[in-house]
């Protein structure tokens, strides 16, 4: 949500000795995160879920309030860089949720890149190919490094 909203005066706090600073963020790395509360389906919509209970009600009856709470609703041209790592096999937050905030991004024309961990759960990643990804992202985006970023999906390792 923060990488989404830098540009929403409606969620700027007002609490705090630091309002003057910006929100805005430089880079935003996503792993496994509900993005779409209204597309989660399944128990995700029971009134006593998560979700729901985040936006006060079962979210399909809370539909304005839970599209206020996905990051897919605030997308803009003005993001920053996206990278989404999220396992295939995710039994929590469900693969796709990253897929729509993917899709969303490269509409707004926003750089994002979706690495799919084949076979993975809902983190706990065992591969290190998930830290390099995050440590070549982070050189790119916070130290100015050239770096190239594979969005190659990874396989999960023997768990």
């Amino acid at each position: 949500m923060l990488g989404t909203t830098g540009d929403v005066k409606e969620l700027e706090g007002e609490l705090g000795e630091h309002l003057r600073e910006s929100s805005r963020v430089t880079c935003v790395v996503d792993q496994f995160g509900p993005n779409d509360l209204l597309a989660m389906g399944g128990s995700h919509n029971n009134p006593n879920s998560p979700e729901s209970k985040l936006v006060g009600g079962a979210v399909q009856e809370m539909q304005k309030v839970a599209l206020e709470a996905s990051a897919t609703t605030h997308t803009s041209t003005d993001d920053p860089p996206f990278l989404l790592i999220h396992g295939t096999s995710d039994n929590v937050v469900p693969f796709n949720q990253s897929e729509l905030l993917h899709e969303a991004l490269k509409k707004a024309g926003v750089e994002s890149m979706l690495v799919p961990v084949q076979g993975g759960g809902h983190g706990n990643f065992r591969t290190n190919d998930v830290a390099e990804r995050l440590r070549q992202f982070y050189d790119k985006h916070l130290r100015g490094k050239e770096v190239t970023i594979s969005a190659e999906p990874i396989k999960q390792g023997k768990q």
